[in-house]
């Protein structure tokens, strides 16, 4: 292992001189175990069958992660684990024969998609995210036993790591580097990129897609490599095609950057795909869209009032750039009195909060005229 001085590392090993095998020994948790107990705060928690999600939405995570147990078979391990977190290990929260590692992660996954979807962080059941990950480490799952290792690695909080905490955790994900571990090789691509070391994240993504290239977490390597390509490399070609990847293996909220750089791509040759994919983006609230198909639509299909109303959606979410295209909406379409009460808001916003003043400056220098035009025919300036 090479360690640079920001931090991050890359593993110079011949891939036919790497071990194979199946884990990590279990026993190899203990360390990491502790780190993330000492994480943990103590809290009066509620029964856990008041903050859980309902039946349905659980039962429809588990479908799509092609759980091999049923919510009812699942929801008393969820209860044991939950009340372990203050009890720690007795017989009656002991789920050992019950799941293995694969199932715990399942369960955890389910509540993360819970977390994301409705937009809130119960930390109780984030706690219980994190039991879950564990519980799984020590049943020996690699890709747990990866996540907690990397969550060591990285923490900034150092009172809640015991000497020797981080060079275990590198031993760790070197040995699971040696197995050719698939997600450990994703999530060092994703430290690389972290510390902005391009060539070695990019390396990495390569390297996880020659074991692994048909499924969601390759449709997540797919955008990383994309995004590489279309910030860095300015290889336009090269990130249209990791992008479409993404798409075809990765679920919507998963690749919202990719739509969103696919419809920039597409601006200059076909529109009405750039409008599919920046919709696609915009549907989920990602903010960089609503500005891309406001500009769209005002500039090449000449549509006042979905323009406006994308701008409007895009100053909502605090994109004050969006003001500037209200602004050409209104003026573009005639609307005056709109685009000068426009013109008082961008001065007012730019000014309170004392920062993009450059497209501040860009904005009045490449509007002039129309400035001029409508202060000079406004009676009220």
């Amino acid at each position: 292992m090479n360690d640079d001085d920001d931090g991050c590392f890359r593993y110079n090993i011949p891939r036919k001189a790497r071990m194979f095998g199946k884990t990590v020994n279990r026993t190899c948790v203990s360390t990491l175990r502790r780190y993330s107990t000492a994480a943990t705060e103590k809290l009066q928690r509620p029964p856990l069958r008041e903050i859980f999600p309902k039946k349905k939405f659980i039962n429809r995570q588990l479908f799509d992660l092609d759980s091999r147990l049923t919510y009812r078979k699942l929801l008393p391990i969820y209860e044991k684990v939950y009340r372990g977190i203050d009890e720690g290990e007795t017989p009656e929260n002991d789920i050992s024969s019950l799941v293995d590692g694969s199932d715990l992660l399942i369960m955890k996954k389910a509540l993360e998609k819970y977390r994301i979807y409705s937009n809130t962080i119960n930390r109780n059941l984030v706690q219980l995210e994190n039991q879950l990950v564990e519980k799984a480490a020590e049943h020996g799952n690699n890709d747990a036993i990866a996540l907690l290792a990397f969550e060591t690695l990285t923490t900034m909080d150092q009172t809640i790591l015991n000497e020797g905490d981080k060079p275990y955790a590198k031993e760790l994900i070197k040995n699971l580097y040696l197995l050719n571990h698939p997600l450990s090789i994703k999530l060092l691509g994703d430290l690389s990129l972290k510390y902005q070391q391009f060539k070695h994240a990019k390396q990495y993504y390569l390297e996880f897609l020659e074991l692994e290239s048909d499924t969601v977490l390759s449709g997540e390597v797919y955008k990383q490599l994309g995004m590489l390509c279309f910030t860095q490399e300015a290889n336009l070609h090269d990130a249209k095609l990791y992008f479409l990847q993404s798409i075809k293996f990765a679920p919507l909220d998963k690749t919202l950057e990719s739509h969103y750089f696919l419809g920039e791509i597409y601006l200059a040759t076909d529109p009405e795909l750039a409008k599919y994919h920046l919709q696609l983006a915009a549907s989920k609230s990602f903010r960089q869209a609503f500005k891309s198909l406001g500009f769209l639509e005002l500039n090449y299909f000449n549509n006042f009032v979905n323009s406006r109303e994308w701008f409007k959606m895009g100053v909502e979410v605090q994109d004050y750039d969006c003001l500037i295209g209200l602004f050409d909406t209104f003026y573009k379409f005639g609307k005056r009195k709109e685009a000068i009460k426009t013109l008082k808001s961008i001065r007012n916003v730019f000014n309170e909060k004392n920062k993009n003043q450059e497209v501040f400056t860009g904005f009045l220098e490449s509007r002039g005229n129309e400035i001029k035009d409508l202060i000079g025919k406004d009676d009220t300036n």
